[in-house]
C-alpha cells in the first residue's frame, strides 16, 4: 500500500502543478514489480492513476512498473468498484 500511495501522492503534486522528482518516482517505480501480485483492488487503481496523470505532466513512467500493474487488473476488476473501475481508464 505504500508504494501504490506514494505514486498516488506524486501524481496528485503533478496534477496540481508541483514539480514532482523523476528520480524519487522512478524509485518507487522499480519496487512495483516485488509487490504488484499482492496489491488490492483500489492499490491497483490509484497506481494506475499515478502513472496516467504523471505521463500526462511529462513525467517519465516506467513502463514496466506500469505493465506489470496493468497485468494484474484481470486478477482484481471483479472486485472493484466503480470508482477505482473508473480511475484505471
Amino acid at each position: 500500500q505504500e508504494i501504490s500511495n506514494t505514486l498516488w501522492a506524486f501524481g496528485t503534486l503533478a496534477a496540481k502543478g508541483v514539480e514532482v522528482d523523476m528520480d524519487a518516482a522512478q524509485a518507487v517505480s522499480r519496487e512495483l514489480p516485488r509487490v504488484v501480485g499482492e496489491m488490492k483492488p483500489q492499490e491497483i487503481s490509484n497506481t494506475l492513476w499515478a502513472f496516467g496523470t504523471l505521463a500526462a505532466k511529462g513525467v517519465e513512467v516506467d513502463m514496466d512498473a506500469a505493465q506489470a500493474v496493468s497485468r494484474e487488473l484481470p486478477r482484481v476488476v471483479g472486485e472493484m468498484k466503480p470508482q477505482e473501475i473508473s480511475n484505471t481508464l
